[in-house]
């Protein structure tokens, strides 16, 4: 690990069990020498990523709020599929979640409320167990097999309680139903008295890249509704995947036309420069001189 990745990860220490770090504390916690940690904290805080609070303590500094806002604002998927989460939510009534996968988790990016009260904490940036939900296991099923036996092996004790095969083979399985359906449905797994459902967001080049659906209370007659719910989910997460698409392509063309305008170093091309014909007095003092 280079020391450039030892310092950013000082900020996983910041949490919300404990959002406040002294030098002493961060010591202790990651074995790092005193004079590393006081650079780090140094180098953090210049740049924005932490703040000084009160004591010698340290929390997450505003420039992380900056960037948040640059996301909301930029984020190419976040622009795809708020329009279509919207709509789902209004179309449905109920909570939409639109979650990301992230290291060993999955995080909700937008919560989108419906007219039914929302359950559970679904708001933006709460992570999720990798395993745990319909918005997690949409996203798991459609990892490349690679990552997804990697991710077997480091949870393997853990998939029972998720309702999952703790044998590979078995888990293999329980994935491919997951993606031959096109959307996942789960009951209280988040939380209790909590029905999820969501779909693959899909992206031609990069795979899975995210996750949309519902999330409502199990109160009478929802069983009955999960079934067109799904199909609704399931068209959503296909709109958002295509709004994707569309971006990525007026992003490539957009470049191509940087590029054509411009040489390899750089510099953009010359433009021909046109001669004005002379006009009849500048004819004129020129034939006389």
């Amino acid at each position: 690990m280079s020391s450039l990745d030892r310092m950013l990860g000082i900020l996983d220490l910041f949490d919300e069990k404990q959002p406040v770090w002294t030098v002493e504390q961060a010591m202790k916690q990651t074995g790092f020498s005193r004079s590393t940690i006081y650079r780090y904290f140094k180098s953090l805080n210049r740049s924005g990523l932490l703040a000084p609070s009160h004591a010698g303590s340290y929390v997450l500094g505003p420039a992380i709020i900056e960037l948040d806002r640059q996301i909301r604002g930029c984020d190419p998927l976040l622009s795809a599929a708020i329009p279509i989460a919207e709509e789902l939510a209004r179309a449905s009534g109920e909570a939409v979640v639109i979650a990301q996968p992230y290291r060993n988790k999955v995080l909700c990016i937008h919560l989108e409320p419906g007219r039914n009260e929302a359950p559970g904490d679904f708001s933006r940036g709460r992570s999720m167990p990798l395993f745990a939900g319909a918005s997690s296991k949409a996203i798991v099923a459609h990892l490349p097999p690679r990552r997804l036996k990697t991710l077997f092996k480091e949870h393997e004790g853990e998939l029972g309680r998720y309702g999952l095969s703790s044998d590979w083979l078995g888990f293999r399985r329980d994935m491919r139903v997951i993606r031959r359906a096109g959307v996942c449905v789960t009951r209280d797994e988040v939380a209790r008295q909590i029905i999820g459902i969501a779909a693959p967001v899909l992206d031609g080049e990069q795979g899975i890249v995210a996750s949309i659906g519902i999330q409502m209370m199990d109160r009478p007659g929802a069983n009955e509704r999960v079934p067109p719910l799904s199909e609704m989910v399931r068209e959503a997460a296909r709109r958002v995947g295509q709004s994707l698409a569309h971006f990525a392509a007026q992003a490539a063309r957009r470049l191509a036309a940087t590029e054509s305008a411009e040489t390899p170093d750089g510099w953009r091309k010359a433009q021909p420069i046109t001669p004005k014909p002379a006009t009849p007095s500048t004819a004129s003092r020129g034939s006389t001189s």
